[in-house]
Parts: structure tokens; sequence; C-alpha cells
């Protein structure tokens, strides 16, 4: 696995290092994913990834950077490339069909209670980014849904200064988009 980063976490002076979660990785993505939803006081709010969604991006279709502690995956993001079809967020957010190809959805963020308080998820939306622009200079558009009632996904978004593009009563979701 390449290193992209390290870092030591603030709340207790562990270092950490972040590198591209391995084709093999859907296990470990799956149980870090199960325990951030277990620990939520809402669990709702995550919609999670499935053993294939998460294989389909390993398997060349997105990334996925992980934060390792002692070895142990404690935070993800997943970008996707989507598949040009009638569910592309594009049409949501009126981006012509002409550009679809040129759109990436941020799949997911997941940051371990046990990690949490440490900018992690703020500093993978950075870095994701700037590996996804090293790997794949052909985007002009970055989409993601987000719950509404999920505050810190959409501080996420905001961070990253995301405009709310849609809002879609069918999903429960808001689209961003950024270009």
């Amino acid at each position: 696995m390449r290193i992209v980063y390290s870092g030591t976490l603030k709340t207790s002076h562990i270092p950490f290092l972040v590198k591209v979660v391995p084709r093999e990785g859907s296990g470990e993505l799956l149980a870090l994913q199960e325990s951030v939803r277990s620990a939520l006081q809402e669990p709702a709010i995550l919609q999670p990834l499935s053993a294939e969604e998460f294989d389909h991006i390993l398997a060349g279709n997105g990334l996925i950077l992980g934060v390792y502690v002692e070895g142990e995956l404690v935070g993800a993001r997943a970008v996707l490339f989507p598949a040009i079809d009638e569910g592309h967020l594009g049409n949501d957010v009126g981006i012509p069909r002409s550009e679809w190809p040129k759109v990436v959805y941020q799949e997911i963020s997941l940051v371990s209670e046990n990690v949490r308080g440490n900018g992690l998820q703020k500093l993978l939306g950075q870095l994701i980014m700037e590996e996804l622009k090293r790997r794949r200079d052909e985007f002009d558009y970055v989409c993601c849904t987000v719950a509404p009632y999920n505050i810190p996904s959409l501080k996420d978004k905001f961070n990253q200064d995301w405009p709310l593009a849609a809002l879609n009563k069918n999903t429960e979701g808001i689209g961003g988009t950024s270009s």
C-alpha cells in the first residue's frame, strides 16, 4: 500500500498513516463501517455500502483512502467513478449528459469513534481530492448525496465549499456538486 500522508493524532499524539486501501480491503472496510454505524446515536444517518460496492470501487472504479493507526483501519473515504445511467447524480443537479463522464462521486466517509475529534474526515477529504487529481485529470465535477440530518457530513461538504445543488425528497438526500 502506498503511503499518501503521515501524521500524528491531535488528541493522543499517536502516529497514523493514510494509505490507498488495497483491492482486497473490503473486509476491513465493512468492519470499520459497522463499528462506525453502531456507535452512532442515529445509525440511519449513515447509508452503508455493501461488500459488492466496496469491491466495485476497489476494482478500479474509484479510490478509497484509509487511515491506519498501529496497522488498524480507523478511517476511510471513498470516491466512485459512476456508471452513466438514469440514476446519475448529474441529472439531479443539472449537469448536461455529455458531461457525465467527467463526474465523480464522493461516496462515503468513515471515522472510528476512537479517533474522532482529530480532523480526519476533513483531512481525508483534502487528500482524496489531491490523489484523485493525480490519478484522473478528466473529471470536472464532484457530486454526492447527503441525508439532511447527517450534520457531520453536511459540515464536511460545506467545509469543502460545496454549494447545495438539489433536494430530492424521494431519497431524502441533498445533492451537492463542485466543479
